[in-house]
């Protein structure tokens, strides 16, 4: 089940870099999901792009930074992205080295 979830996610940053004809570097993953540090490790290491988990509560932040932006107490996003990274915990994963790489490649395209 979660290697079908992290094949997802690859083909959705394929579509995405396909229509902004731009490679990203990383995905940031949100919201309750972000806490399945598995999920995240799997991620990293079918899209071999750095997984960035977290905040938890995004959803809940992002309505937050919303208000306080628009009563003027944050200037802008870039102000409210030092603040959300200062206040909150997100987890890095990145591809490790995997022996079993090239099996699994071949498992995926038989699926």
């Amino acid at each position: 089940m979660f290697e079908s979830l992290a094949s997802s996610y690859k083909k959705a940053v394929e579509e995405i870099e396909d229509i902004f004809e731009k490679e990203f570097s990383s995905i940031n993953v949100i919201g309750g999901g972000c806490q399945n540090e598995l999920l995240n490790q799997l991620i990293a290491e079918v899209t071999d792009k750095d997984v960035y988990a977290g905040p938890v509560e995004a959803t809940a932040i992002g309505n937050l930074i919303a208000q306080l932006i628009a009563l003027g107490e944050i200037q802008d996003i870039d102000e409210a992205r030092t603040m959300i990274n200062q206040s909150f915990e997100v987890k890095k994963y990145v591809k490790s080295y995997n022996e079993n790489e090239e099996a699994y490649d071949e498992r995926q395209g038989s699926v």
